[in-house]
């Protein structure tokens, strides 16, 4: 008997054990919230004059406005409410 079916069927045991740690590891991990940008405005900073941006975005059927920084920790899986964002109106 050949070593080549034994090895092909050691790889198939691995490889299963691997998609079964991943998928338990997906269900053990709370899903973040999906961030859409609406839109991003581009400005320079009026006292400074750095360029800046501002982004509208749509989480959970609510509009909230994010600079870099914030957009950034949202897109991680931050909450608007652990950043102190608050809804805004949509236009």
């Amino acid at each position: 008997m050949s070593a080549l079916p034994q090895t092909g069927q050691m790889l198939i045991s691995a490889l299963r054990g691997v998609s079964a740690s991943i998928a338990a590891q997906e269900k053990s991990q709370p899903e973040a919230p999906r961030v859409f940008i609406c839109s991003k405005r581009f400005y320079r900073e009026p006292i400074c004059g750095h360029p800046a941006m501002k982004a509208t975005v749509l989480i959970d059927r609510e509009y909230y406005e994010a600079d870099e920084r914030e957009l950034a920790l949202l897109q991680s899986g931050m909450e608007p409410a652990d950043l102190g964002l608050e809804p805004v109106e949509a236009a």
